[in-house]
């Protein structure tokens, strides 16, 4: 089990967790990139606390979803499975992720402050466009006559095959537009292998929950919610949770998302540590 650290609970991070709760057991920290790149901007006395946080344990940072996706693109389909959105240690990109951890100084190295404003337009050009999706997947659930729909369960089967909504997404982000080649080239099996990943399974479940909440199907409008620039950052935190892991975030759309798509995970704060 490893520790899946939100932003808004990094800072909060004990140097000592509690081996008498089920958590204590855990392998270390896991960082998800976008929440490093949110770190950054920080001023030099949270960010050094922060780190210094980090640094009390074993840590490792993912890399981010463009690479994860086109990384496992090239796996057969007996390996996809196994893919973890993690780099091995002494990888070049391990350790130019872990330079992002020596950052307490006054001031950030130019070339990571840099990687951390790209790495915010990204996701609020991405959130831009989200609207848009949002219009699409009304129209595209309308023509297949999708009222309400009751809970995850009955949701989850816009995830089957490769022309079902999560699965058409799947082939369209895999294949990068028909301009990538894969290894699997059957649509259907890369869709089963990509879902079988338990990353990939909640980094696109999460989007199917929350295309679903923004697009206001759910039967229990108290799910219903307007979307928001950041809540890409806050959807990319699932590719970085593992079946066993637990998420250490006190964000609403989180907790609601892993509730629905994978009771399973736990969900706590930084004080349950």
């Amino acid at each position: 089990m490893w520790l899946v650290v939100d932003t808004n609970q990094s800072r909060r991070i004990p140097a000592t967790l509690n081996t008498d709760r089920l958590t204590g057991q855990a392998e270390g920290l896991s960082l998800p990139p976008y929440m490093m790149a949110e770190l950054l901007p920080r001023g030099q006395t949270p960010r050094s606390e922060t780190l210094a946080a980090f640094g009390a344990h074993r840590v490792r940072i993912g890399v981010e979803p463009s690479m994860a996706i086109e990384a496992a693109a090239q796996l057969s389909v007996e390996d996809l499975p196994a893919f973890c959105p993690f780099p091995a240690p002494g990888d070049e990109i391990e350790s130019d992720y872990r330079r992002l951890l020596n950052e307490n100084t006054s001031r950030v190295t130019p070339a990571l402050a840099r990687w951390a404003e790209t790495v915010k337009q990204n996701h609020h050009a991405f959130m831009n466009g989200m609207e848009a999706r949002r219009i699409g997947a009304r129209r595209a659930l309308k023509e297949k006559n999708v009222g309400t729909i009751e809970d995850f369960a009955e949701a989850v089967q816009m995830t089957n095959g490769p022309d079902s909504f999560i699965g058409s997404l799947i082939v369209a982000t895999f294949m990068n537009g028909g301009r990538r080649t894969v290894a699997i080239d059957d649509p259907a099996e890369l869709v089963r292998a990509v879902l079988a990943n338990p990353y990939f399974r909640h980094f696109y479940h999460a989007i199917l929950y929350y295309i679903i909440s923004v697009t206001k199907l759910w039967e229990d409008r108290t799910l219903h919610r307007d979307h928001d620039k950041n809540d890409w950052t806050d959807l990319t935190m699932a590719l970085y949770v593992g079946t066993s892991d637990a998420l250490v975030t006190n964000d609403g759309l989180l907790r609601a998302v892993f509730a629905a798509i994978d009771p399973d995970v736990r969900v706590v704060l930084a004080s349950d540590l």
